[in-house]
């Protein structure tokens, strides 16, 4: 949607890139809390927590890094928020390929989430490494966690 050359800062300073700025606005808009309106926000708290009921979370529940990575893929199933823009869950941490090249041919943007506990109180030494490598990907969104 913005491509990962956008940077905040230097589309305000530029006139050329309002257009940006306003896709900016508008995903950060689809974040936010609303109360009233999950079409709005679909992936606001209100959101989450609407969907989670489905997947016997009540508000408030701890989500786990695969419970929210489901909650977050419902959403966007459902609502769509954004056109051709899909997302993948690597349950169990398998990545099918095949899966996300079929989306990829459709001319969707795919957004490949792995939901994995790197360790029970600190994430353990022997991930960092791959951890970093992640990280140099060129199209690596980083990590999410709680």
């Amino acid at each position: 949607m913005l491509g990962d050359s956008f940077r905040y800062q230097e589309a305000l300073a530029d006139p050329d890139k309002r257009l940006l700025l306003n896709k900016y606005y508008k995903l950060l808009g689809l974040f936010m809390d609303n109360i009233e309106s999950d079409h709005v926000s679909p992936f606001g708290i209100h959101g989450i927590s609407r969907v989670g009921l489905t997947y016997r979370r009540k508000p408030g529940d701890w989500y786990g890094p695969q419970a929210i990575c489901n909650v977050l893929h419902e959403i966007n199933k459902v609502r769509k928020p954004l056109p051709n823009f899909s997302m993948v869950v690597c349950n169990d941490g398998n990545v099918f390929l095949d899966k996300i090249q079929k989306k990829i041919q459709k001319g969707n943007s795919v957004f490949v989430v792995i939901p994995v506990r790197l360790g029970l109180n600190t994430t353990e030494l022997e991930y960092l490494d791959c951890l970093k490598q992640v990280f140099s990907f060129e199209s690596s969104c980083g990590i999410a966690g709680g």
